[in-house]
């Protein structure tokens, strides 16, 4: 999308300098067409809560909704006892594997993944049993 064409209620990223804004989705709330053409709203800012900020086109890039591309070939397409991970923009699985998750870590990414499709207290509860492993192992090193 070109930028210079965005205009006020379209969702963008924050990609400028200011460290605490990086990344953080907002709405352009007003595009005046000056050199400060776009006063983007970003709720839930880390430390700052909702904010207006002042944005130059250099610094908000257009947002654009994550894609799910489940493939039906692919190991992704199937789920065993459900469909509580088929919902999720990202499956627990692919989050694991990419980020080389070990056994508790990965059990504590599925636990709280499905917590409100599956398995309720009973799945915050092996959660945290899992976390408290990792705080155990932690504490003899």
């Amino acid at each position: 999308m070109d930028t210079s064409k965005m205009k006020s209620g379209d969702k963008v990223i924050f990609v400028g300098y200011e460290d605490f804004l990086k990344g953080a989705t907002g709405e352009i709330l007003m595009n005046d067409g000056s050199d400060i053409p776009y006063l983007v709203e970003f709720p839930n800012v880390p430390n700052y809560g909702t904010i207006e900020w002042w944005c130059v086109v250099k610094d908000v890039v257009p947002y654009e909704e994550p894609k799910n591309e489940v493939h039906e070939d692919t190991q992704l397409s199937f789920q065993f006892g459900g469909d509580h991970y088929k919902s999720k923009a990202i499956q627990p699985i692919e989050y694991i594997m990419a980020n080389d998750l070990d056994y508790c870590e990965g059990n504590v990414v599925k636990y709280i993944t499905r917590w409100k499709d599956k398995g309720g207290l009973e799945d915050l509860n092996k959660a945290r049993h899992y976390i408290d492993f990792l705080i155990e192992k932690e504490q003899k090193q």
